[in-house]
């Protein structure tokens, strides 16, 4: 992963309420998110979208069928489920 950008900005996820402090390219990429970016909640998996002002959005029912089409964004949406399942 690359270097974690932190978000002094009060963002929590649009599904859960978890607060939303930092943001890394899973592809190793050293820069900050940019304008279309995907975003995984880490405590539910929500996936939210990037947008031209550093905010984030939750993604349209259309996003999302795109977006969860991607294996690699798959992978890290089935692990955050799974470390998060209850006992």
């Amino acid at each position: 992963m690359g270097r974690a950008f932190f978000i002094d900005k009060d963002f929590h996820c649009p599904k859960c309420g978890h607060k939303l402090d930092a943001a890394s390219h899973s592809d190793g990429k050293d820069h900050a998110p940019e304008k279309g970016d995907v975003s995984l909640c880490f405590k539910c998996a929500a996936i939210m979208v990037f947008d031209d002002r550093f905010t984030i959005r939750k993604a349209t029912p259309e996003e999302e069928e795109a977006i969860m089409r991607d294996e690699a964004v798959r992978q890290v949406y089935d692990a955050i489920l799974w470390a998060n399942e209850e006992p």
